[in-house]
């Protein structure tokens, strides 16, 4: 009896004792999840107040992010377009194909992150590639589009500096743009440091496009400053003056002794504005240095002059505009000096026909259109091109600065025509549709210098842009 008492004694010790034990944990188990249930509270609050762009509560080394992107395709059709031909042996067509299509795709993935205020980082990631590879066969990967430090407002109100690798694009983008219809587009790597008070800026950068790290040999570069002012809407003012080097190494007998160096300025003024249903846009330029290889001095000048009216209180919005183009070409090349215009970093598909047969050098463009609005959002363009050389023997160079033909004085100088329709429609706000046709019918410089046939350029694009 007293050995049952003990065991019954002894065992409602060590229950009562795990009890406790257990009402203890039960308890600082409650207090957690309590603890638990109020952090997702505030966190939840914290969401719901600072809205979708705003993460500096999950982590504290940024402010803000905001991400953002592009997927576009284009299928592109071409019979018997005019290319630049190094190797000249077929002046109309260098890679021998007379038609040809194909369907390419851009995607874009960029990042803006607020690291303090202040402080900015974006950087913007691209892959481009022609479709139909499997992955299994996929050689090309993705690049830094942009890389870039941005500083707003450190040392001085309105003043801001970007370091890294940015975009630039300045008034019609003829001398200087970011060639977006080119797939990979066009960066630059170097420093831009801007001042914007209410009506006017100026700014200061110098960039690379090209450098050979071992050596100085092949590097280019340019450095300038570029100002605009709003006067009234009717009279806007910008001008530039542009520091351009490139040197340029022979490749056949790559020596110290045979690198050449293209050296020149170009200064410019533009001038736009548009108001009661009048636009226009005029821009002249100068260039004055060498241009290396045969040490010419370079002697050249451009100008640009277009306009329009939109007849707003009509159904669809016609608008009628003109243009007309020049750019001087080298009379008798190799004589000493050169009056080819150097067309340096422009964004020229647009300006000179949408089949980027013209660039702004060694040319004149004639250029009638006519613009619609069906609905508001659709738009439609209709343009006319006359595309005449400057000089016969300076050559016929195309949108990308290649020449296409070379010529002598007694060519003819004219090019042909080029007739471009395009529509486009948003049917979304990030969807839109671009469809367009571009024929081209040669002139007598294509007579006189190989053979001759009509081309045409076809192209279909969708666009999403998140």
């Amino acid at each position: 009896m007293i050995r049952f008492l003990a065991v019954v004694f002894v065992s409602s010790v060590f229950l009562f004792n795990n009890a406790a034990l257990l009402a203890q944990e039960s308890g600082d188990l409650e207090k957690e999840m309590s603890s638990l249930r109020k952090e997702v509270a505030e966190l939840k609050q914290k969401m719901e107040t600072v809205g979708d762009e705003d993460f500096s509560f999950l982590h504290p080394g940024f402010d803000k992010l905001k991400i953002s992107g592009e997927i576009r395709l284009r299928e592109e059709y071409k019979r018997h377009l005019y290319f630049p031909d190094p190797g000249g042996a077929n002046p109309e067509n260098p890679a021998g194909d007379k038609r040809f299509d194909y369907l390419h795709m851009r995607t874009r993935l960029r990042f803006d992150l607020e690291v303090m205020e202040n402080i900015d980082a974006i950087i913007e990631l691209q892959d481009v590639r022609t479709m139909g590879e499997s992955t299994v066969n996929d050689n090309e990967g993705v690049d830094i589009k942009r890389s870039e430090i941005v500083l707003t407002d450190l040392l001085a109100k309105n003043l801001s500096m970007e370091a890294g690798r940015f975009v630039l694009a300045y008034g019609d983008q003829r001398l200087i743009g970011h060639l977006e219809w080119w797939d990979q587009g066009r960066t630059y790597d170097g420093v831009r440091i801007s001042y914007e008070p209410s009506d006017w800026y100026v700014d200061f950068f110098g960039f690379r496009t090209n450098d050979l790290a071992t050596s100085d040999d092949n590097d280019q570069d340019m450095v300038g400053i570029y100002a605009g002012k709003e006067i009234a809407p009717l009279f806007n003012a910008e001008g530039y003056v542009l520091l351009y080097r490139d040197q340029i190494r022979d490749t056949v007998t790559p020596t110290p002794l045979n690198v050449t160096e293209k050296r020149f300025v170009t200064v410019g003024m533009r001038a736009f504005g548009d108001d009661m249903g009048f636009d226009y846009s005029g821009e002249v330029a100068l260039q004055r240095g060498d241009v290396g290889g045969t040490d010419d001095d370079l002697k050249a000048w451009a100008f640009a002059v277009k306009g329009g009216y939109t007849l707003d209180e009509v159904a669809c919005k016609p608008r009628l505009g003109v243009e007309v183009d020049y750019a001087t070409g080298d009379h008798r090349p190799g004589d000493g000096d050169c009056e080819q215009f150097q067309h340096l970093f422009p964004t020229n598909h647009g300006h000179y026909g949408y089949a980027d047969l013209m660039g702004w050098s060694n040319m004149w463009d004639f250029r009638s259109g006519i613009s619609i609005e069906p609905a508001s959002n659709v738009s439609a363009s209709l343009d006319f091109h006359h595309l005449l050389l400057a000089d016969a023997d300076g050559g016929w160079i195309n949108a990308g600065g290649g020449m296409i033909r070379a010529g002598t004085e007694n060519d003819s100088r004219h090019i042909g025509e080029e007739l471009d329709l395009s529509i486009k429609w948003n049917p979304l706000k990030p969807l839109s549709f671009l469809t367009g046709w571009s024929h081209f019918f040669p002139g007598g410089f294509v007579d006189d210098t190989g053979r001759s046939r009509q081309a045409d350029f076809f192209y279909l694009q969708t666009r999403l842009v998140f």
